[in-house]
């Protein structure tokens, strides 16, 4: 941690073996870590609350700092009927989120999909339509907003004006399956090559697209 400092002590195996056996969690560190905080609250308050408010101010400032520097995206899946919502913090594009379905289907299908997921956690529908609003206001921050239905075996992405772009499974996975062959390629290159790939294969309005594509309000 910034502007902090170690404290360390040595002390007879045997004594702290035997302190921690009389322990009610027979944890010293955090015995010690609760003296500590003791010895500051022991500290005159104009002492104490200064340095207090200082250490906050610092903590919101990184924690503002890293909220604006974080990548994620958003993924509504539906398997068996069931609908769910996944963040994956970091950030999954579209060619990365084919080659995780590529490598699903390869497996059998079994099985939850969103634990495959790149640093996946579920959400909500509220903080997923959040997501879609953000992306759609071009921060930055929302690599993707995606919809994976494995019953229909259809993918969907959300681009920053608010227009869902649909595909097949199967497309996609021939695309990524292309795009991740040669394991020397160069990042651009791959997302080329996916691109070439999926290129004329999304379902257009005129298709299958029309009725089957997401609706949410934010993009009307």
């Amino acid at each position: 941690m910034a502007n902090s400092r170690e404290v360390s002590i040595w002390v007879d195996e045997r004594w702290a073996r035997a302190i921690e056996e009389h322990l009610p969690n027979h944890d010293l560190q955090e015995k010690m870590v609760e003296l500590l905080e003791g010895l500051i609250e022991q500290l005159p308050e104009q002492v104490r609350e200064p340095i207090r408010q200082e250490i906050a101010a610092e903590d919101a400032r990184w924690a503002a700092e890293r909220e604006a520097n974080r990548r994620f995206s958003a993924i509504w899946i539906t398997s068996r009927g069931q609908e769910s919502y996944v963040i994956s913090e970091g950030g999954t594009d579209l060619l990365h989120l084919a080659g995780s379905v590529r490598q699903y289907l390869g497996q059998g299908a079994d099985g939850q999909f969103a634990p495959r997921l790149y640093r996946a956690r579920e959400c909500g529908a509220a903080e997923f339509q959040s997501a879609v609003a953000e992306r759609m206001e071009g921060t930055g921050r929302v690599v993707g907003v995606f919809t994976v239905d494995m019953d229909a075996e259809k993918l969907s992405a959300l681009d920053e004006s608010g227009g869902w772009h649909q595909y097949r499974f199967r497309d996609l996975s021939a695309a990524a399956y292309a795009a991740n062959r040669k394991t020397m390629e160069r990042p651009e290159r791959r997302q080329e090559i996916f691109e070439e790939k999926l290129h004329g294969k999304e379902l257009t309005p005129l298709t299958e697209a029309q009725s089957t594509a997401p609706v949410m309000e934010q993009t009307m």
